[in-house]
């Protein structure tokens, strides 16, 4: 069964950052990522992108998350 993939904050991020350009459009964006994609470059990317106050607040709210997993593993 295939896994299914739950549409958070950071994927609509991603899902919005190329909408309707050519491969290499995608390609030449794609070169300009961060190497990794965690929450900080991602909340980073929409403050950058001018987001909605929505979609900052989720995705800080997923940085937030992502911090309390970090320390609790540590």
């Amino acid at each position: 069964m295939p896994e299914v993939i739950e549409n958070t904050a950071a994927q609509q991020v991603l899902d919005a950052i190329l909408p309707g350009q050519s491969p290499l459009q995608v390609m030449q964006r794609q070169a300009q990522l961060p190497a990794t994609l965690n929450p900080g470059a991602l909340l980073q990317l929409a403050v950058e992108r001018g987001d909605s106050i929505d979609m900052l607040t989720k995705l800080m709210d997923l940085k937030d998350r992502s911090e309390e997993h970090t320390s609790e593993l540590q």
